[in-house]
């Protein structure tokens, strides 16, 4: 080989190294794509199975004010928002389980926390609570969100508040209007 071909076979081999490696650099998905969580996705009323537990979102309700009584007491929460009480079901698949994480996702992405606002004794609440398989647990989850996302709210429930390589069920939830501001109450009682 001359010398004007080994340097062209040099500088064709270095291009498609190059190449390659641009190719792999745009097609590689990201640490947070290879570490996202496992989904599994559902509907109000229906099951939905991750690989370490199970959630049923029961029934769903929107209050401007919470009514609860604790040590005989009454005591009533206002938000600047609204109030999300979500009645679910849950249940571990195949070994004792929690789950870690509730939260409300909107329609953009924007993601409202379980309340630390309204105390749940642990009859009702979920959080920390050992699940077992094939004994459901009923519990109310309780969030705060502005009023005009309330039209399109996800559920996700998750192992872990930090969801890398963990599994998260995701339930769309439903109203019993199509226009849900409608079904806004002025004031539900917690222990009811």
């Amino acid at each position: 080989m001359s010398g004007g071909a080994h340097l062209a076979a040099k500088v064709a081999g270095m291009l498609l190294s190059i190449g390659a490696i641009l190719f792999m650099w745009h097609t590689m998905p990201g640490y947070v794509e290879i570490t996202a969580p496992f989904v599994t996705r559902g509907d109000a009323g229906e099951w939905v199975h991750t690989r370490t537990f199970g959630v049923r979102v029961d029934k769903s309700y929107l209050s401007r004010t919470l009514r609860q009584t604790s040590f005989g007491r009454s005591e009533e929460r206002t938000t600047s928002g609204v109030w999300v009480i979500v009645k679910v079901d849950a249940l571990a698949v195949h070994e004792p389980s929690m789950i870690g994480a509730f939260a409300l996702q909107t329609e953009d992405g924007r993601r409202y926390q379980h309340t630390e606002r309204v105390r749940l004794s642990r009859k009702v609440g979920l959080l920390g609570r050992e699940l077992q398989p094939e004994m459901p647990v009923a519990a109310l989850l309780v969030f705060e969100v502005p009023e005009d996302v309330v039209a399109n709210l996800m559920l996700i429930a998750g192992e872990r508040e930090i969801p890398h390589l963990t599994s998260e069920a995701h339930i769309s939830l439903r109203w019993q209007s199509s226009n849900p501001l409608t079904s806004i109450r002025d004031t539900l009682d917690l222990g009811s």
